[in-house]
């Protein structure tokens, strides 16, 4: 099944419906689940790779919890690459995460204006 940027469905289904905590969860999201690529790419050269870790879970969760699920995919295999349950080179995901986190900003700001 093809993952969406945003599934607006998926999100509201979470809020048990309610649309007005899901814009606030939104707007939550926007004001403090920026990513630092910059940030992420230094831990992982320096093999902080527990601290990484922890940030993309973070964003993993919170953008997963409001219907984010392609940024939450990808969120997911980096951490398991941080977390070292898989093998590969978590600076290789980077640049994705980014293209993705900022499509997945996009979108919820589109979504917002939607469900005001």
């Amino acid at each position: 099944m093809e993952k969406h940027t945003l599934n607006i469905e998926n999100g509201l289904e979470m809020m048990g419906g309610d649309s007005e905590l899901y814009c606030e969860l939104i707007e939550e999201f926007l004001n403090t689940g920026d990513i630092n690529i910059e940030e992420l790419t230094n831990l992982a050269k320096t093999n902080n790779y527990e601290k990484a870790a922890s940030k993309v879970h973070r964003i993993k969760g919170s953008s997963a919890a409001i219907g984010g699920e392609r940024l939450q995919e990808i969120c997911a295999q980096a951490e398991a690459i941080f977390r070292r349950k898989t093998d590969g080179d978590p600076i290789i995901l980077l640049p994705e995460i980014d293209k993705r986190y900022k499509e997945f900003v996009a979108e919820l700001k589109k979504a917002l204006e939607k469900l005001k």
